[in-house]
């Protein structure tokens, strides 16, 4: 049986009330309104074709390639048995970008993922970007495993190199036993730099962007059956002393509070402190309440 969906998201943007014709002056304005002062942006826009059990896709038109940091492309991907033992997908397209011109510019991919043992799941994925402008190509390269030990431990390794240099490296660790109420995590990453030498939306850096390393924990405790408490702690070490706007350590302590009473309603509260060098320092709280009902609706504030 084939089933065929589509997808749209898009964004219409309307100055209501007419008082101002300056983009500055409102509030609700981004960065992608200000392009040519466009009102309407298409984000998504495909086809996807494929069979009752997902066993394989064929997308085409406007999409993100979710594997590919998000990359946004016109053209198309066909999944093939990604939720089997060997499987994988190849994409091929035209990148979008609202900010610069991507004529002549071409994405290409491809990637395959597998189960070689008990409790792992490993993707191998090759990205090649020509940049027609610049006359530049880019070459992504990944490599993301996931592996459970001991039942109540998941591993999760990833490495990303762009263009000869390292992008990405990070090893993630979930103790989550399945009889308690209790679970932690720990987070270690090491990010490469990167210039910004090309347009490519490979190339993830605002401005420069100096190699540093990330460190991140979190734990959730149960204290009573229907209330969670769940701290957390996370710290930048940027590589270079000659710290500015964009490369500069930083630590961050949070605390969240959640009630869930019972499935229909949950509500959270946290309370988080920076601590961003050069004496930039400031709190924040937010909180969130949200109600569901059935698998039919559900709203929050």
């Amino acid at each position: 049986k084939r089933c065929v969906d589509l997808y749209f998201s898009g964004k219409y943007h309307k100055d209501l009330d007419g008082t101002t014709t300056s983009l500055a002056d409102d509030q609700y304005a981004s960065a992608s309104d200000t392009t040519g002062y466009k009102n309407f942006f298409l984000y998504q826009l495909h086809i996807d074709i494929h069979d009752a059990a997902n066993k394989y896709a064929l997308r085409a038109g406007r999409q993100y390639v979710d594997i590919a940091n998000g990359l946004h492309i016109d053209g198309a991907q066909l999944l093939l048995f990604e939720n089997a033992i060997l499987g994988g997908r190849v994409f091929l397209g035209q990148p979008v970008s609202y900010y610069s011109l991507t004529e002549g510019d071409q994405a290409l991919g491809i990637s395959l993922v597998g189960r070689p043992w008990a409790q792992n799941r490993t993707r191998l994925l090759y990205v090649n970007y020509r940049d027609d402008s610049e006359d530049v190509t880019e070459e992504h390269y990944v490599l993301d495993i996931s592996q459970r030990w001991l039942e109540d431990v998941r591993l999760h390794i990833q490495y990303a190199g762009l263009s000869n240099s390292l992008e990405k490296a990070g090893l993630d660790v979930y103790y989550t036993p399945s009889d308690s109420d209790f679970d932690c995590y720990l987070g270690v990453y090491r990010w490469g730099g990167s210039g910004g030498e090309t347009n490519s939306t490979l190339s993830q850096g605002v401005g420069n962007r100096n190699p540093y390393t990330y460190l991140t924990a979190r734990m959730s405790k149960g204290l009573l059956s229907w209330l969670y408490l769940s701290p957390g702690v996370a710290t930048r070490l940027v590589s270079s002393a000659d710290q500015d706007a964009y490369n500069r350590d930083y630590e961050r302590y949070d605390l969240t509070l959640v009630v869930e009473p019972n499935r229909t309603w949950n509500a959270s509260v946290a309370g988080e402190y920076w601590d961003v060098k050069d004496g930039d320092r400031f709190f924040g709280l937010s909180g969130e309440v949200q109600y569901r009902w059935a698998k039919i609706l559900e709203c929050s504030a």
